[in-house]
């Protein structure tokens, strides 16, 4: 047996990643999507999720031959500089700008300590960008007891606590109606710490077909 959710009516199911506001002054302006239905626009959006019963790989693997998906080049954004520019493409078609969030941070008189100041030093610092490439790579097992309303979730994650509050948020289901479970998780750098698409996905599809599912990266 294989199953197919369809981008444009089950994955809408799921909501957006609750935003994590931890600054007071922190002005959050949109919620990122997490999974994207109609446009692709970062190399690991999800295009299609098939669901395979392991009594059968063969067939699994055919079906997932079948999928063929076309792809139209749109403009690149690669820095936030060139994001910010007036001609600057929308990566995010749903929104009106590049800007995920404004954060300020002020304190005392600025204007007066630069008037007072003997001397004022202006530098632009530019950072590489940093990827944490862990051996042990992610992985995701889901199952959900309808008669409990009561779905698991084991994930090689860093932050377990706020991963079960935000997938009862991406999910509409009650907190402690969600579990979640780390187990040994490996390295980490850092890019365990966030919540992905692939968590809410999951917790979808075991929701959907009544029986445990499993992603492995």
């Amino acid at each position: 047996m294989v199953a197919a959710l369809k981008i444009s009516s089950d994955l809408e199911r799921i909501g957006d990643l609750a935003t994590n506001i931890a600054k007071r002054s922190m002005t959050v302006t949109k919620a990122p999507p997490q999974a994207s239905t109609h446009t692709i626009v970062r190399l690991a959006a999800l295009v299609q999720t098939m669901i395979k019963n392991a009594l059968d790989a063969y067939i699994a693997r055919d079906a997932l031959d079948l999928i063929e998906v076309d792809y139209d080049p749109l403009d690149a954004v690669n820095s936030a500089e060139t994001a910010f520019a007036d001609d600057a493409p929308i990566i995010h078609e749903d929104w009106d700008d590049n800007m995920a969030f404004t954060w300020s941070i002020a304190g005392g008189d600025i204007d007066a300590a630069f008037a007072e100041a003997d001397h004022i030093v202006s530098q632009r610092i530019d950072h590489q960008r940093l990827v944490p490439s862990p051996m042990e790579t992610r992985g995701v097992v889901a199952q959900y007891l309808p008669g409990k309303d009561l779905l698991t979730i084991w994930s090689s994650t860093q932050i377990p606590h706020l991963l079960r509050t935000q997938l009862s948020v991406m999910l509409s289901m009650a907190e402690n109606h969600v579990r979640v479970i780390a187990p040994e998780v490996g390295g980490g750098f850092g890019c365990k710490l966030n919540v992905y698409a692939e968590e809410a996905l999951l917790g979808h599809m075991a929701k959907y077909l009544r029986q445990p599912v499993k992603w492995i990266e």
